[in-house]
């Protein structure tokens, strides 16, 4: 009867769903007494942390209970389990669904707080996969893994456009410094928490953001990363008159990266890295750049609006 979520039965009553939650409140009960008897090993005990998250988790539809609340007491069960028996993987993929399960339940505009959470989860799917890598019946950490990581690395920093966008660039900083410290692969991340920081008047702390972003960029040879931050920074400076000009000098420092196709998803990017390439005088990569912005707004049948994009270009040596 315990493995049946009963309180989240629509064709039960109140009255029976109050029951349902006495009897899990003394199921938790008796494993939190099993937890104090002595003489039992690690794996044992952890083994019946588990069993206390479980039951836990069947009382976050139960009258009188918070769901959230619920969501973190479960997690706190399968973190004394890890702690007890740290190489069992399903306790890592178990913990993690529930704290990707806390975020999608957290009110709405809690802030970049919120997706803590989700970077919980992602660590904690990434340590399942280590430990145990394929997939296998109820255990699916690779698919976990492929619904959390975009949610958290790319929806965070997607948050943080639009914040700065509005203006509200502590909030975009946020989102920005989450994704950089969370996801060390995450290349494009420090440069944004670079620029939000030029926003916010913090020159000396967006250098320091510039320069890790210039060493995530090295190690991945990516070049499209370092033009589009220069880029997003000579606009920014056009737009409020800050003057930039020595992060734009360290930026332009590291100018021998690749520049991969597939990293430019549009012609208004392709323009905008053709511009930053010319401006520090690198020809030979800015003409593929400017073609390419001219055959995806070509693809995308925006030809009129490519040629108005582009026509900054057109007195600049594109063809050397």
């Amino acid at each position: 009867a315990l493995a049946q979520d009963r309180c989240a039965d629509p064709e039960l009553s109140e009255a029976q769903k109050i029951a349902a939650a006495a009897e899990l409140r003394l199921a938790i009960q008796n494993f939190q007494k099993a937890i104090e008897l002595s003489d039992r090993s690690p794996a044992d005990i952890a083994a019946t942390y588990q069993s206390l998250a479980q039951v836990q988790y069947l009382l976050r539809n139960c009258p009188g209970y918070d769901l959230v609340e619920v969501l973190k007491a479960t997690v706190n069960s399968y973190s004394t389990a890890i702690e007890l028996k740290p190489d069992e993987a399903r306790y890592w993929h178990v913990r993690g669904r529930t704290e990707y399960a806390i975020w999608l339940n957290l009110p709405a505009g809690t802030g970049p707080s919120a997706r803590i959470w989700l970077f919980d989860a992602l660590d904690d799917t990434n340590m399942a996969l280590a430990l145990k890598p394929d997939d296998l019946g109820d255990y699916q950490p690779n698919r976990w893994w492929e619904l959390i990581y975009p949610r958290a690395v790319d929806g965070s920093l997607a948050q943080g456009d639009g914040r700065f966008a509005n203006g509200e660039y502590d909030v975009a900083l946020g989102y920005y410094e989450l994704v950089a410290n969370r996801a060390p692969e995450a290349v494009r991340a420090p440069f944004k928490a670079g620029l939000a920081s030029v926003a916010l008047g913090d020159l000396a702390q967006a250098e320091l953001w510039y320069l890790e972003g210039l060493k995530r960029a090295q190690a991945a040879n990516d070049g499209a990363a370092v033009l589009l931050a220069e880029a997003d920074l000579i606009q920014f400076a056009d737009l409020t008159g800050i003057n930039v000009a020595p992060l734009l000098t360290l930026l332009q420092s590291l100018n021998n990266l690749e520049v991969d196709r597939a990293d430019i998803p549009d012609a208004a990017t392709a323009f905008a890295l053709a511009q930053s390439a010319l401006l520090d005088g690198r020809w030979q990569q800015a003409a593929p750049l400017g073609n390419l912005g001219l055959e995806l707004a070509g693809a995308a049948r925006g030809m009129v609006a490519g040629r108005t994009t582009g026509a900054t270009l057109d007195t600049d040596p594109l063809s050397h």
